[in-house]
């Protein structure tokens, strides 16, 4: 809880927020932020008429496995965000405002939540467990028919699904 007392008595009036604590139970799939960690805040808060707008920078170390190799990743996730707390709250819009004080911790919980990757990667070019066994290709790699690449067409598998074939015969007039 954040008071807000002096903020709200002129609308204009602005209040940094700097802090840091631990969040239980925020985990998606693959990735959790653990419960020893530090999640930093570092927001402003400006007041207006009848509501506060927050907005600033949430720091969230976290641990993920790579969906590729297996191998655990320690890494920060840096999150902007900027939020509007009312009285009369806007369910999934915008978060409650009490008359001194303002709770910050479902604004960064959810923002952490969403900012969580769902499948985390070590690096952007990890091969994977085998990567001489499993050969990725990159999408340069794969040949294409004559013509099809550019009129951007995605490239076609050189194996078409039998329930597919049908398709083959439309042919769509150029715009």
């Amino acid at each position: 809880m954040v008071p807000i007392a002096v903020l709200r008595r002129r609308a204009g009036n602005r209040q940094v927020i700097r802090c840091a604590g631990s969040l239980a139970g925020l985990s998606v799939i693959d990735a959790q932020v653990p419960e020893t960690a530090l999640v930093s805040v570092d927001l402003i808060a400006e007041s207006f008429s009848d509501d506060v707008r927050v907005s600033g920078r949430i720091d969230a170390p976290y641990v993920a496995v790579c969906r590729r190799c297996l191998k655990q990743i320690d890494a920060i996730l840096t999150l902007e965000v900027r939020e509007i707390f009312e009285p009369r709250p806007t369910d999934g819009e915008t978060y409650a405002l009490g008359s001194d004080t303002m709770d910050l911790e479902p604004m960064i919980r959810e923002a952490v939540l969403l900012g969580l990757p769902l499948a985390p990667l070590c690096a952007a070019d990890c091969g994977g467990p085998a990567p001489d066994r499993y050969i990725a290709q990159p999408a340069e790699s794969v040949s294409v028919e004559a013509g099809v690449a550019e009129a951007g067409v995605a490239p076609e598998s050189t194996a078409i699904d039998p329930r597919w074939a049908a398709l083959r015969s439309i042919k769509l007039a150029p715009e």
